[in-house]
């Protein structure tokens, strides 16, 4: 027996190629083990979208828990079936309800939204099978897609109007082209949008006047039948309705071609000004009959939130009944030890009381093994597993890295890679890690020094009220 133990094993003996790449910061990665609960998440939101009617949630759990991760995971999946999908919109009602999701890392002012987006696309979730370079270009690639589709929305919906209105002769202006086009466009009414743009794209093969009589259906819809989407800033013009009026139909063309590019440039590449200033993207959305679901990360020092007016914003978004913004926004349960004064927490409860109460499901032992494959699946190729964990290992490390009598992602992935990495150098027959291992001195230290360093963590920022210090 002792002549086949061995005190060496190699990664390649785990059958993994490298340690398992987790970040333990990096939110961005596929939220094992929660495929259910997203799904039920966004069921709702489509209901939500549906009724025309915002969701104001907030989500309020322990350092380490998963929440960014979850929510960052939420947007990605909203986009893909709200948005993209075009699942709840009815074309032939002429209902093109979309549902477009933004992450922002730090709360922001109102005015700065669309920056998060602009800087690093749209929400795009890596795992075993996409790198995090690789979605970060997809993230950019859709951000550029997403504007894209957009600008079609809007012309279905400036056609829609404008025969509901019986407009058509002042819209098509006598041109032969432009009604044809226009009666065309008509009689897809029926198809969904992801559909309607690969139609109009065969369309434009056949005649490259197809986008161009289009844009003008849609700068009619703007200048006859929206409001002025015009913002001033003192005596400034910050949103120009002529840069949108000329520029935004370019949006219909490929996100490649030279008319897109410049039209992006036009109206993105000046912080503050056209539709990089997200009042004016706002309106964009409303016209496009498209809901925003923000999900502002980070909200942890309410002071520096007070500080810089944010919590004005986020108010005023809370409570306009007129925005198509829904709200998500994601707090520590340690956030209220962090206000330092009774006016900073009154504005605190004025916007924490009317959001509604999101709640984080407790992974299961099958979430948990799931989890911890798809971990394992980053430092692999191939089929997903646990080797050389057992069940009863993993079970076991989840119950002794709880906090707050929760199972905490951060904790029990900070042990798993620190036990990964020096069980190499344990004294064994057998590559299998299992339940008795953590029952020994040297593991018991390894968990014990995990929960410390996601604790310190944790409380890293965390300050004493100033009304308690004074007492």
């Amino acid at each position: 027996m002792n002549d086949q133990m061995k005190s060496s094993w190699t990664w390649n003996d785990y059958q993994l190629l490298h340690s398992p790449t987790i970040s333990f910061e990096d939110y961005r990665i596929k939220a094992y083990g929660r495929d259910k609960e997203i799904k039920e998440t966004i069921d709702e939101l489509a209901n939500y979208a549906r009724k025309s009617t915002r969701m104001l949630f907030k989500l309020v759990a322990y350092w380490g828990s998963g929440k960014s991760t979850y929510l960052y995971n939420v947007c990605y999946n909203v986009n893909q079936r709200l948005f993209f999908d075009d699942e709840i919109e009815r074309p032939k009602d002429g209902n093109f309800t979309h549902v477009l999701a933004f992450f922002e890392k730090i709360p922001a002012k109102r005015a700065k939204l669309l920056e998060s987006v602009y800087n690093d696309g749209l929400p795009w979730v890596w795992d075993s099978k996409i790198s995090k370079e690789q979605a970060s270009e997809k993230g950019n690639e859709a951000w550029k897609d997403c504007l894209r589709k957009i600008a079609f929305i809007l012309l279905r919906r400036a056609v829609h109007e404008i025969q509901k209105r019986h407009l058509e002769e002042a819209a098509l202006g006598g041109s032969k082209l432009r009604k044809e086009v226009y009666q065309n466009i008509l009689s897809l009414n029926e198809i969904k949008t992801s559909e309607f743009i690969q139609k109009l794209r065969e369309m434009f093969k056949s005649n490259d006047q197809v986008y161009e009589e289009s844009g003008e259906l849609m700068r009619f819809y703007f200048r006859m039948l929206l409001p002025s989407m015009e913002i001033k800033k003192g005596n400034k013009k910050i949103v120009l309705q002529d840069s949108i009026e000329t520029f935004l139909p370019q949006f219909l063309y490929d996100c490649y071609s030279s008319k897109f590019l410049i039209a992006y440039k036009e109206l993105f590449s000046a912080p503050d000004m056209n539709l990089r200033y997200f009042p004016a993207f706002e309106k964009v959305l409303k016209a496009a009959q498209t809901f925003l679901l923000l999900v502002f990360d980070e909200v942890e020092d309410w002071s520096v939130v007070v500080q810089n007016k944010i919590d004005d914003d986020i108010h005023d978004i809370a409570v306009d009944a007129e925005s198509p913004i829904s709200l998500v926004l994601i707090f520590r349960t340690e956030v209220l030890r962090k206000i330092r004064s009774d006016t900073t927490l009154g504005t605190f409860m004025t916007i924490y009381d009317r959001l509604e109460n999101m709640q984080l499901k407790q992974l299961d032992k099958e979430d948990i093994i799931g989890l911890t494959a798809g971990i394992l699946d980053t430092a692999r190729e191939g089929e997903s597993r646990i080797f050389p964990l057992t069940d009863d290992f993993i079970i076991k490390l989840a119950s002794l890295t709880k906090r707050g009598k929760s199972f905490n992602v951060r904790t029990y992935l900070r042990a798993l890679k620190r036990l990964l990495e020096e069980s190499r150098n344990w004294k064994r027959d057998k590559p299998e890690l299992t339940e008795d291992i953590l029952e020994q001195k040297k593991t018991e230290e390894i968990v014990k020094e995990a929960i410390r360093a996601e604790e310190a963590e944790a409380f890293k920022f965390v300050a004493a009220p100033k009304r308690f210090e004074e007492g």
